[in-house]
């Protein structure tokens, strides 16, 4: 093995350069120091370099932001805000675009779980109704089944009567002061992700190309008769203001979407609340849970003649645990050659026109006041005493398949 005749280093057969001191190697027969040094070019790899060119270029452009407050100048070609928070966001915004996010969600999945419904008679004997949504396939525009119902059944104590009667399932029995009564209901289902990409900001189409007979179900107000005197949940005249504010010189159906979507999401904080508000609590308060951050989006979308409206149902975590109520928005979006598209749009978890297959959807908002306050009406109980009701989800079984990136919006 040769050496470093300099420092002793063990060298390759291949070495020019002693990697221990940095001194070129002499070639046979040559006298130490004979040789002037010469530059000594590296092989890179493709990826290192294309790696390193990236971040040359992000380097660049951070400097050309930095430097014009710095350095002085007679004129400048852009002017900044003296704060200097500006000179961040637009380096947060550069580093973004260098390492873009991905939500990693299953492609598909099939998942078996139990409802569990407990209603116990409180101070006297009472009569109680569970009132559900019947579940049902979801297809989407291009005929992709985005869930399907494989199987459903209920499990009734004696007394319980079920009633079907479409969009609801009844569930009608008594108990005894103090008794409890159990119900399940099954579900077996199959669901994928979904992303809506034939729609996008260029290929969108105007608010004139919207069906006449969606605006006519879905553009009006909707209120909550349960509880006594009605409350307007969406009620267009309370937000048509800010909606075209907002709005205003938007030309296409998915800009005046997206638009009123980045004004709820930016505007109002998340906070778990305990009925739904009115959509202009929500604007004036600026917080609300998913019900409210929706009916807002669906009572704005409205207000500038876009059909739009809640979806409700139920979420998971990625084993199919933990279910909890959610609500999310459905939009009417036409393309230009007037194909119409009903997107599902998730304010609280940001997912905008895609949806993941954790989830079980349960109803959408079919434009019938009546129907929206049903809804909200699961359970309801009359007699001498009270109905203590619960609910609950319990996880059968569940598998995925296959992986998909999708960029965080």
């Amino acid at each position: 093995m040769p050496k470093c005749p300099y420092c002793g280093n063990e060298l390759d057969y291949s070495d020019i350069m002693c990697p221990s001191c940095g001194r070129l190697v002499p070639e046979e027969g040559e006298e130490i120091g004979e040789r002037p040094r010469e530059k000594v070019s590296r092989r890179v790899s493709p990826g290192k370099t294309r790696h390193t060119r990236r971040y040359i270029l992000a380097i660049a452009i951070v400097l050309f932001l930095i430097l014009p407050q710095t350095a002085p100048q007679r004129e400048r070609i852009q002017e900044y805000p003296e704060d200097p928070s500006k000179i961040l966001e637009d380096v947060s915004g550069l580093w973004d675009w260098m390492n873009p996010k991905y939500y990693k969600v299953a492609k598909s999945a099939t998942y078996k779980i139990r409802r569990e419904f407990e209603v116990r008679a409180v101070g006297g004997d009472i009569d109680f109704r569970i009132r559900i949504p019947i579940p049902k396939n979801v297809t989407a525009e291009d005929g992709t089944r985005i869930q399907t119902i494989l199987d459903w059944s209920y499990d009734l104590p004696p007394g319980v009567v079920a009633d079907p009667s479409d969009p609801w399932i009844y569930f009608n029995g008594s108990a005894s002061e103090g008794e409890l009564v159990t119900i399940n209901v099954t579900y077996s289902v199959a669901t994928r992700t979904y992303e809506w990409k034939d729609i996008t900001s260029k290929n969108s189409g105007t608010v004139d190309q919207i069906p006449q007979y969606l605006k006519d179900k879905y553009n009006h107000d909707e209120s909550y008769g349960g509880g006594g005197t009605p409350r307007p949940l969406i009620r267009l005249d309370d937000v048509r203001d800010v909606a075209q504010e907002v709005t205003s010189g938007k030309n296409t159906v998915y800009k005046k979407v997206r638009a009123i979507y980045d004004f709820v999401v930016d505007n109002v904080v998340y906070q778990v609340g305990t009925r739904p508000k009115t959509c202009k609590e929500t604007l004036d308060g600026k917080v609300g849970d998913c019900d409210d951050m929706v009916l807002l989006f669906s009572a704005m979308c409205r207000a500038v003649d876009i059909p739009a409206f809640p979806g409700y149902g139920f979420v998971s975590n990625r084993k199919f645990e933990g279910w909890g109520g959610h609500s999310w928005a459905n939009a009417v979006i036409p393309d230009k050659n007037g194909n119409v598209y009903t997107p599902h749009i998730d304010l609280p978890n940001k997912k905008f026109l895609w949806c993941d297959p954790y989830r079980l959807i349960e109803w959408n908002d079919d434009g019938n006041e009546d129907h929206l306050t049903e809804f909200y009406l699961l359970h309801r109980s009359e007699g001498e005493g009270s109905g203590d009701f619960s609910q609950k989800f319990v996880r059968i079984a569940y598998h995925t398949e296959g992986e998909t990136l999708i960029k965080v919006d």
